[in-house]
């Protein structure tokens, strides 16, 4: 059974919302987890489903945990050529491929030789030619590298003899290496990390010329063709991070290097201000941010965090044991990774718990991690068992059964339809506004990407008859935007559009209860657009309502019977219910209880059992159920903070509803009922997922989204009873 779609957010929907309300809860959860980890980490795994229960009876109206998921599985990549024999940075552009620098060995004169490995398959890594300035090898120690793009990286690190800093570069995928600081720097030392927002702009920090303890900042704007130094700091700096061109936070030590210190610049550079840290802060060593104001900076065995640009920095709770604490990653919003003598934490909630796994049992340390998503990371380190170079990885994350199948030039998707257990048609947009259809045939295994006809610019809702027959409907490109149909019947490989009628509205609706009927809806004309002839003709229903108010969704249990949702802007953002019996010949307003507002969805698992999904009577999200044909409905309490976006129902009982949340970052959001619609619980949603919009069910239940700026569309299906597992990657990931 298909479900209709939910739509994207409207951005009129914007209110005011806070987390406030669930930091009791937050407290409880992580308070919860940390007693567990104190005991032991398997009694922390066995208990994990009594503590989400005891979370759900604290707060029932609760959507979003606070408890992690189990500490991800690492495996280790021991395929790292001879001789390197330690590796020190590390940095993944993509899935499977990684570069990462270290020390290639010592000779007898003790000069140290940096050197360079890479793997394109996450598995074997080959050395690269580095340029050579001694004896025919590199003497030089590399400490940290950055990828901005797939082929383009920087290597920082110092000269052995005689001294200074060092400035690597590819743009080849490391077939040729050129060193850019060919020229002496008087007033730097050595380099220890760079990072660069982009191709063209970077910043490296170490440390002043003179063998004191003063800090060094090293910047460019052109791509290493110049490169600028400042002196900002008195202690040395020994890691940087820069979630945009012009912001940057710098960690490291004080003068005495017995503590710790911060730097940050908003201008690009120029002016680097010290921010206040907690009493006793150790010497940091690395920093990651999330955006420019969530940062999460780690030394020792502490880990800090700031959410507000650095005005505040908060030292979190850190599992017994840990210790040395060197790299961290933050791959999405509230997932980080650190990594220190022989162990990574992690952390799936922003830090409000975090999860410790030993990785070499003690006998080696690591010291950088990269994440290509919050399911795929590296770290490297050495192995001191055998005194060489050792890379693990990680490619489950925090949810085992996470893929990462994904259509190409995908910018956000809305709508979604299943018409079989094989056969799901999700539509959406591209990054520059044209329309496109995701389609797989064989359960969600594999996904393929169709375009809509020229000028179909909004695709906002797909229904689908059958598995090879399925209508879009949509804009137009122009202002103002005109309603528009588009069908294929031949599976996605070819569309056409349909003729509406004059003065149709951009359509944000579409049900299709037999291949030949649909109901479309959408705009404040207020007429439902319906086809008995597979779309030939179009014609309008009017509805018996005024003409300022707007119909959001529609769905049909067969085709006769069809329910009708919408917003009632002459009602102060009142709900709308209209139900036609005769195929739309007629249609009935049906009366709502007060605190329904804005409905954004509607699904109707039989000809009498509908459930509405949208807002209270403000931000808050709401679910409405009837069992009696839309006479009576029944109202949830309030869901969270930020209204419900899709509805879907695998039986008359048994409903799934989606939307997002905000505390300190947005998370996606998936309730469902098993009760009718008298109780509705969260179900665990892959912690990159920011927001979940539509949804249906078939076999199973698929859901679009979207993700963090690197992620961009999502695709969540149902694993087993109660887990959403997330398919989503970079944009322009390919597709088989």
């Amino acid at each position: 059974m298909s479900a209709q779609a939910g739509r994207c957010p409207r951005t009129s929907r914007r209110f005011s919302r806070t987390g406030a309300r669930r930091a009791p809860l937050a407290a409880l959860a992580a308070a919860m987890f940390t007693a567990l980890l104190a005991s032991s980490p398997a009694a922390a795994q066995a208990a994990a489903p009594a503590v989400h229960a005891a979370v759900r009876a604290v707060a029932p109206a609760a959507v979003r945990a606070a408890v992690p998921a189990t500490s991800p599985a690492w495996s280790v990549r021991t395929t790292v050529p001879n001789p390197v024999t330690s590796l020190t940075g590390i940095a993944c552009p993509a899935a499977k491929t990684c570069y990462s620098v270290g020390i290639l060995g010592m000779t007898f004169d003790s000069d140290i030789y940096g050197g360079a490995v890479k793997t394109s398959d996450g598995s074997t890594w080959t050395t690269q030619s580095l340029p050579l300035t001694r004896a025919g090898r590199p003497a030089v120690n590399l400490t940290g590298v950055t990828c901005p793009s797939l082929n383009a990286c920087y290597a920082v690190g110092s000269r052995s003899v005689p001294g200074g800093p060092v400035v690597m570069a590819t743009t080849d995928g490391g077939t040729r290496w050129s060193s850019q600081l060919t020229a002496p720097e008087p007033a730097v030392d050595s380099l220890n990390a760079v990072a660069c927002p982009s191709v063209s702009t970077c910043y490296a920090v170490g440390a002043a010329a003179g063998g004191g303890s003063a800090g060094a900042v090293m910047s460019t704007t052109d791509g290493g063709t110049a490169w600028a130094s400042s002196l900002p700091s008195a202690g040395v700096l020994h890691g940087v991070a820069c979630p945009s061109a012009s912001v940057c936070y710098a960690v490291g030590s004080n003068t005495s290097a017995t503590g710790g210190q911060v730097l940050a610049t908003t201008d690009g550079g120029s002016t680097w201000t010290p921010q206040a840290l907690p009493a006793g802060t150790p010497s940091l060593t690395a920093v990651a941010c999330t955006s420019t104001s969530t940062c999460y900076a780690v030394g020792g065995g502490e880990v800090l965090a700031t959410t507000d640009s650095g005005a505040r920095w908060t030292r979190q709770t850190v599992p017994p044991g840990t210790a040395s604490l060197a790299g961290v990653a933050c791959p999405a919003g509230g997932v980080c990774y650190a990594v220190g003598a022989s162990r990574v934490i992690s952390t799936s909630n922003g830090g409000a718990a975090w999860g410790s796994r030993v990785l070499l049992a003690g006998a080696g340390s690591f010291s950088a991690v990269s994440c290509v998503s919050s399911a795929a990371c590296y770290a490297s380190g050495v192995d001191q068992r055998t005194g060489t170079a050792v890379v693990v990885a990680t490619v489950t994350g925090f949810s085992a059964q996470a893929s990462h199948i994904w259509p190409q030039e995908v910018g956000f998707l809305t709508g979604i339809a299943c018409p079989s257990a094989a056969a799901c048609y999700a539509v959406g947009v591209t990054p520059d506004r044209s329309s496109v259809a995701v389609i797989t045939t064989n359960g969600g295994a594999t996904w393929v990407t169709r375009s809509l006809p020229a000028g179909f610019s909004g695709a906002a809702a797909v229904a689908c008859p059958s598995a090879t027959t399925c209508y879009v409907a949509g804009r137009t490109s122009g202002t103002p935007a005109h309603g528009r149909i588009a069908v294929t019947t031949s599976g996605g490989k070819t569309w056409t559009t349909q003729t509406l009628p004059p003065g149709t509205q951009a359509l944000g609706g579409v049900a299709c209860p037999a291949t030949q009927t649909c109901f479309a809806v959408g705009g404040t004309n207020h007429a439902v657009t319906a086809t008995t002839d597979g779309g030939s003709t179009w014609s309008s229903q009017p509805l018996p309502a005024t003409t300022k108010d707007e119909l959001t969704a529609v769905t049909c249990p067969s085709t006769t019977t069809c329910y009708v949702v919408g917003d009632a802007f002459t009602r102060n953002n009142g709900g709308l219910v209209f139900t036609t019996r005769n195929g739309g010949a007629t249609w009935v307003s049906r009366t709502l209880p007060s605190t329904v507002g804005a409905l954004e969805a509607v699904a109707c698992p039989s000809a009498s059992a509908c459930y509405a999904a949208g807002f209270g009577g403000g931000p808050h999200g709401l679910l409405a159920a009837t069992s009696d044909g839309g006479a009576t409905w029944t109202v949830s309490p309030e869901l969270n903070e930020n209204g419900m976006r899709g509805v879907a129902c695998t039986s008359t009982t048994t409903c799934y509803a989606t939307s997002n949340t905000f505390t300190s970052f947005w998370q996606g959001v998936v309730l469902v009922t098993t009760d009718g619609g008298a109780t509705w619980a969260s179900q665990p949603v892959p912690a990159d997922v920011t927001s979940v919009s539509g949804i249906a069910c078939s076999a199973t239940c698929f859901a679009t989204g979207s993700g963090e700026t690197t992620v961009g569309a999502v695709i969540l299906s149902l694993s087993g009873a109660s887990k959403f597992s997330g398919k989503y990657a970079h944009r322009r990931a390919s597709v088989s």
